[in-house]
């Protein structure tokens, strides 16, 4: 008979208020005194809550009750409390569950050793109930430091073990006050054994930061030694920044520099396009400039008069990079900033590479800009396919 919710909720506050037993069973009898459930059957069983490792995990607002039970259905499926700092398998298992157990690998599974029996290989076990799937920890080693700059530096590792395991997670993590763990600021970089690259941003300028390698498979998480940096006062070219590279930085006597301030180009790390045209030719875009600092305008300008899809500038000002929106096609002379860095920046197409920027030569006509040999610079048809390359504009006061 299913009790009414209103009936449900007022049953359940009387029995709380009054202290009593309930007893839930088929033939009447009383519920035993000692007990505030008392649950009988000699033909059903009695479910707990069945959940994912993750999910039994995630409960924790609020924290687990000291011997909260649940039955977990995937990893290692059983029944589990919370002892009131770590999950615990109550199951029969015979593997360790406090620190200090020695266990040995007997060929199938890792097993708990009685006090005074000998054994073979021994290991400690960890805090938390082993939930061994074969794999041991794994080992890594932490990479110099390099590229450091006002808001980001490079880092990384090398999984010289993956204790028999291919799917394992691998990266930095980093924080302020030294000996760095995962539940710091991370950033992930591949799986499996071997070597990796992890490039940190979002960083605070002139501060001193910790970073540690890090692996993570069935067994547990390792970490490598720990390396310190201090990101400098000043953004420098090349460095990773605000959705993109940071292209050039404005000098004294370049249009829009403000003393004490700094304002600068930050290219996308990657073209928009290996072959766009420029669009709409034949009809005139009057007004675009060639000058630094011009290229957004050129850009509004481009759009606005040309409704054609996938043009270069078109591309460039509906791109959504890394959380920013406000990219544009570059004018000339801002072009001139990236080929001249290039090297720094990176991902251009050095040996044929031929980019568009936003000034228009005619109403068939725009100008692009070569990136291998010298640079040229000519004024093909508008309808030509060349590369894209976005790039937006930051100040910092």
């Amino acid at each position: 008979m299913k009790i009414p919710l209103i009936a449900a909720v007022f049953f359940a506050i009387t029995v709380i208020s009054q202290a009593q037993s309930v007893g839930i069973n088929s033939d009447g009898s009383s519920p035993n005194g000692s007990a505030m459930l008392d649950v009988s059957s000699t033909t059903k069983g009695f479910l707990p809550p069945r959940m994912t490792k993750a999910q039994r995990n995630a409960i924790s607002s609020p924290s687990p009750a000291n011997g909260l039970l649940i039955f977990q259905t995937d990893s290692v499926p059983g029944y589990y409390y919370y002892n009131g700092t770590s999950w615990i398998d109550i199951s029969n298992r015979a593997t360790g569950i406090n620190a200090g157990d020695m266990q040995y690998w007997n060929g199938i599974a890792w097993v708990k050793i009685p006090a005074g029996s000998p054994g073979q290989f021994l290991q400690f076990s960890v805090s938390e109930v082993p939930e061994w799937t074969g794999a041991v920890f794994p080992a890594v080693t932490t990479s110099s430091v390099s590229s450091i700059g006002y808001g980001s530096a490079t880092s990384g590792g090398n999984v010289t073990n993956d204790g028999g395991e291919l799917d394992i997670v691998r990266g930095v993590c980093w924080s302020t006050t030294g000996s760095p763990t995962i539940a710091d600021s991370k950033i992930t970089s591949g799986t499996g054994s071997g070597t990796y690259i992890c490039v940190v941003t979002g960083l605070t300028s002139n501060t001193t930061y910790y970073i540690r390698a890090f692996a993570t498979n069935a067994a547990g998480t390792v970490y490598g030694d720990q390396n310190s940096f201090t990101t400098l006062t000043t953004p420098i070219v090349g460095e990773s920044f605000q959705g993109g590279k940071i292209a050039y930085i404005l000098q004294s006597g370049d249009p829009g520099y403000v003393l004490g301030e700094i304002h600068g180009l930050i290219a996308a790390p990657s073209d928009q396009s290996t072959g766009a045209s420029w669009g709409c030719s034949g009809t005139s875009i009057s007004g675009t400039s060639m000058l630094l600092g011009t290229g957004q305008a050129n850009t509004t300008l481009i759009v606005n008069g040309c409704s054609t899809a996938g043009i270069a500038a078109r591309l460039c000002d509906d791109l959504e990079l890394n959380g920013y929106t406000d990219w544009y096609l570059p004018s000339l002379n801002e072009i001139i900033k990236l080929f001249n860095n290039r090297e720094i920046i990176g991902g251009f197409d050095t040996v044929s590479g031929i980019y568009w920027t936003s000034y228009e030569g005619s109403s068939t006509q725009a100008m692009e800009k070569d990136f291998f040999g010298y640079g040229n610079q000519t004024f093909p048809l508008k309808s030509t396919l060349l590369r894209v390359r976005a790039v937006r504009s930051f100040v910092l006061q």
